[in-house]
């Protein structure tokens, strides 16, 4: 796994030494699809084994379009043509980029609960052969950022929240910023920026019209692909410092709070107390139980003796916790290991313990 091209150099300069994969994740060789369920029981591979993960079509930002559209790599054909497509049908394009059309986020929300599980959704840049992504080196931050399993589990899953929002905002930031220095200003700068406006509107609710975008697009009406190659060229050797000094204050503010997540990751030390999590079980097999803890795309294994462990123990100090497991778990070899995963599964979590008389009122 790797971060599309422009985003791995500025986390890099925002979050230095930042993690930028997960290596349980992987999109070459996915153990989630009814079809390649290698590492999960059949009832937990989630998803339809012709789309993987792809079924959420990617917002793009101007700039991103652009560096799709500018990088003439052999591995990037299937999706500039995929992108020219989406160019060409003229719904939801903007200077600002491409918008979900209204029919399919009217039918992305009445599937939430279903998410992968839908051909009919499936991204339009996806690579039915191979079921690898033809933008992957300049998708956006949600496709560069979410991830089935982590290697640290909720800890990762936080952390990559923090790199998303991060990413959302340099998306935001960048965005208008380009919009700027391509020349859109005065009133088409200030009609873009009012949403709701139905001037505006072009996710497919309403025929679109040439004066429809006219209004939208200024000058560079039929010269989209120009602009957004433009927004590119803006960007793409742009330093972090740079980008900072556009607005300081939200993006000093979210590489913080990435910074803050990061050295939350893979702690030294259990802590001293440990209590059970979520501990749900999602599937039983013969010989073993797959258990919720932080999240069911990640449910995790354990043998049926040591289901029962968990269920009925309550909080222990580490060191009474190891004793007993190292009595009723004999076969687990490597006690301190096995309970690191299960705290960063949410299996287990940092607790308390109340004598009879001392717990709280």
């Amino acid at each position: 796994m790797s971060l599309p091209i422009l985003f791995d150099r500025w986390l890099e300069g925002a979050v230095p030494g930042a993690v930028t994969n997960e290596s349980r994740a992987s999109c070459l060789d996915c153990g989630m699809t009814d079809a390649a369920c290698w590492s999960v029981p059949e009832p937990l591979a989630t998803f339809h084994p012709s789309t993987k993960c792809c079924t959420y079509t990617p917002a793009l930002r101007n700039y991103q379009i652009g560096a799709i559209l500018a990088d003439e790599s052999p591995e990037m054909a299937f999706g500039r043509d995929t992108l020219r497509e989406r160019l060409q049908a003229k719904a939801g394009v903007t200077p600002l980029g491409f918008s979900w059309l209204a029919d399919y986020e009217a039918r992305y929300d009445e599937l939430e609960d279903e998410f992968g599980m839908h051909p009919d959704m499936r991204c339009p840049h996806y690579i039915e052969e191979g079921g690898l992504c033809g933008i992957w080196r300049h998708r956006n931050s949600v496709c560069s950022t979410w991830f089935c399993r982590h290697d640290d589990g909720h800890r990762s899953l936080a952390y990559w929240e923090k790199v998303r929002g991060l990413f959302e905002d340099i998306e935001h930031v960048l965005m208008w910023h380009t919009l700027q220095q391509m020349g859109i200003e005065g009133a088409h700068f200030d009609l873009l920026q009012d949403v709701d406006n139905p001037a505006i509107n072009l996710n497919g609710e309403r025929k679109i019209t040439r004066a429809m975008r006219k209004k939208v697009w200024g000058h560079w009406i039929d010269h989209e692909e120009a602009f957004f190659l433009g927004c590119h060229d803006i960007v793409r050797n742009m330093t972090w410092e740079e980008m900072l000094a556009i607005a300081p204050g939200r993006l000093g503010r979210a590489a913080e709070a990435a910074q803050d997540a990061l050295s939350d990751l893979y702690p030294a030390r259990l802590p001293p107390i440990l209590e059970p999590g979520d501990v749900h079980a999602m599937h039983r097999g013969k010989q073993e139980v797959w258990v919720r803890g932080y999240r069911g795309y990640d449910a995790t294994p354990v043998d049926k003796e040591t289901f029962r462990f968990l269920r009925r123990m309550g909080g222990m100090m580490i060191e009474d916790l190891q004793d007993q497991m190292t009595f009723a778990l004999p076969h687990i070899e490597d006690i301190p290991g096995t309970l690191r995963t299960w705290v960063s599964r949410g299996i287990m979590r940092a607790g308390t313990i109340f004598g009879p008389d001392d717990g709280p009122e």
